[in-house]
């Protein structure tokens, strides 16, 4: 007789068999495991309110043995207490089951805990892309929490697959082998989470650097614009100025005329032949010259008349060419004068041309250099302030190094729990899983005895049809009555299912 019967014999509703009477299905001929009524009850059917009839703690203290007193049906199913919606939320993080988990509530803190631990790198990854979003590309704070929680859902989406994703089996060795992709991904998350909280924490060094920054680009910009091309046009075009201007003024020689050299060159000619025509007269009227010439048969005679025939020549010839001189450099400066006066105003043009457009450039590179801010400049100042300072240095990777470990937490604490020793929740969720195999197994085989069944009664069928048909064509060959079991058809049996 069932020990869970109330009086008059009648069963208990939701009365759980004793483990001699409950029959588990097999797998490959393994032996059923009992696991206790916590995991072969239907958990979706309803409990019956229970009356506070005994001393124990009733349905909701979530003491095992709950619900009427203890002493009262100790058959009656435990029901235990569900975690809170946050507490399930968490749960759900860390990958455990939370019906399995509901039964042994002592294991639940170890899960919440590896949910808050996926909870932790995300929120700062959160408040990382913030900070980067909105200090260093000036974006609005309603488009950085935006950006900010899409990132949070990713890197939480990354935490739960490789915590969910690392079994228990396997020996430490293993563990650690599953989990290396993991900590190679946190290297490069660390990096990046704390690129931004380091950028903050040392803004004013960092806005001390990018200012040294910009002085030196200023340098290098006006040290490069010295002898760029722009800046070798205007000075030739501020020549050219300068030098149209004093053509104007009648300042410049005008030795570049080929014309007038060739005359100056006549010039200097005939001034050395008239000179030595002159000496030559002197001597012959004198017997000296200044020269130091001495002439024979000195005195006023023929050889006298002919050197000052020879002077006076020579010195008509000097006067013509000063004339012609003269007047091609009056001709030649009234020409420059004219030429300088029409190219003057388009060299001026030319020169504020050059110098409007060398201004602009400057003063878009003054507005470049300084509104130069972002992200690039920044971690390059960072470089330049750590350089020459250890302290900052160590403080730097020392903040890296702890969003590391924040960012390791998940997977650490998951390979934690799987090398410690098996609790309960590991040993029922074993049972669980071996149950549901072994259920897995028995729906399997009973869905191939269908299917074979099935194709049986269909072969036996078209049998049947069959020899309905060859007992009408006997019939019809001999004329005797066919068997009243077999009626009449004309159609022979295509083998198909009734």
């Amino acid at each position: 007789m069932n020990s869970e019967a109330g009086d008059g014999g009648a069963p208990k509703p939701n009365a759980v068999p004793p483990a001699a009477d409950r029959v588990l299905p097999s797998v490959n001929g393994k032996p059923a495991v009992d696991i206790g009524p916590a995991l072969t009850l239907n958990r979706g059917a309803p409990h019956p309110p229970a009356a506070k009839t005994g001393t124990g703690p009733g349905p909701g203290d979530g003491h095992l043995g709950g619900g009427p007193g203890r002493g009262d049906s100790p058959g009656w199913p435990w029901r235990p207490r569900e975690a809170a919606p946050g507490g399930r939320f968490l749960i759900w993080l860390s990958g455990a089951r939370r019906q399995i988990l509901a039964e042994c509530p002592t294991e639940r803190p170890k899960y919440t805990g590896l949910g808050v631990s996926i909870l932790i790198p995300a929120g700062m990854a959160a408040v990382s892309l913030t900070f980067a979003l909105v200090t260093v590309l000036r974006a609005e704070l309603w488009v950085a929490l935006l950006f900010a929680a899409a990132w949070a859902m990713v890197i939480v989406s990354l935490d739960r697959m490789f915590v969910v994703s690392l079994p228990r089996t396997g020996t430490w060795q293993t563990q650690l082998l599953r989990a290396t992709p993991r900590f190679l991904l946190a290297l490069l998350l660390g990096l990046v989470i704390s690129t931004p909280f380091v950028l903050q924490i040392f803004r004013p060094e960092i806005a001390h650097e990018i200012t040294l920054l910009h002085t030196q680009a200023a340098n290098a910009y006006y040290r490069q614009l010295q002898t760029s091309p722009l800046t070798k046009q205007i000075s030739q075009d501020e020549a050219q100025i300068s030098q149209l201007q004093a053509e104007l003024a009648g300042a410049v020689p005008l030795s570049q005329d080929l014309t007038l050299a060739s005359l100056r060159n006549q010039l200097s000619q005939a001034e050395t032949t008239t000179t030595s025509d002159y000496h030559e007269w002197q001597c012959q009227l004198s017997g000296t010259a200044s020269s130091g010439q001495v002439c024979k048969s000195p005195g006023n005679g023929p050889l006298a008349a002919a050197a000052l025939q020879r002077y006076q020549t020579d010195r008509a010839a000097v006067t013509q060419l000063e004339q012609q001189i003269n007047t091609r450099e009056k001709s030649l400066l009234a020409s420059d004068q004219e030429a300088a006066r029409q190219e003057l105003p388009a060299a001026e043009s030319a020169l504020k041309s050059a110098q409007a457009q060398q201004s602009l450039q400057t003063s878009d590179f003054n507005t470049q250099n300084n509104s130069n801010t972002g992200l690039l400049i920044r971690l390059q100042a960072l470089g330049q302030a750590t350089a020459g300072n250890s302290t900052l240095d160590t403080a730097r990777w020392l903040l890296f190094a702890l969003f590391v470990v924040i960012d390791l937490m998940p997977v650490v604490l998951k390979v934690m729990l799987n090398l410690g020793p098996e609790n309960e929740y590991d040993k029922m969720l074993t049972a669980e899983e071996e149950l549901q195999q072994r259920v897995a197994a028995a729906r399997r085989t009973a869905r191939l005895s269908a299917e074979e069944a099935q194709i049986d009664a269909s072969q036996r069928i078209s049998q049947e049809l069959l020899h309905r048909w060859e007992a009408e064509q006997l019939q019809k060959v001999s004329g005797t009555a066919a068997p009243a079991e077999y009626p009449q058809s004309t159609t022979p049996p295509s083998g198909g299912s009734a």
